[in-house]
């Protein structure tokens, strides 16, 4: 959201953009904080998978599993990323090797 050099017009959308996303957080409560956090791992994950694909050199095996995969995180909800989160902070607190 924060451009450097950006412009006097460019500064107040910000600006605006800003205050109606505390008004909306502030009135929604988590809900949106939660359907926010969803979509920016959405867009990683997609990111991510298209670099991984772009990058390698692709079968028709792994073309096939990189469509699987897209689907998967298209597919997903607030709920799934929570127990995702939930299983991933139970797997760290159980690893052996963690401080």
């Amino acid at each position: 959201m924060d451009r450097p050099g950006a412009g006097l017009l460019r500064r107040l959308r910000q600006e605006q953009a800003r205050k109606c996303y505390v008004g909306l957080a502030v009135f929604s409560g988590p809900q949106l904080v939660g359907e926010a956090e969803l979509r920016m791992w959405k867009q990683d994950m997609t990111v991510a998978i298209l670099l991984e694909f772009a990058v390698g050199d692709m079968r028709r095996d792994d073309v096939q599993s990189a469509v699987t995969r897209l689907e998967i995180v298209h597919a997903a909800t607030s709920a799934d990323l929570t127990e995702f989160k939930q299983k991933t902070a139970d797997g760290e607190r159980n690893d052996p090797g963690s401080p």
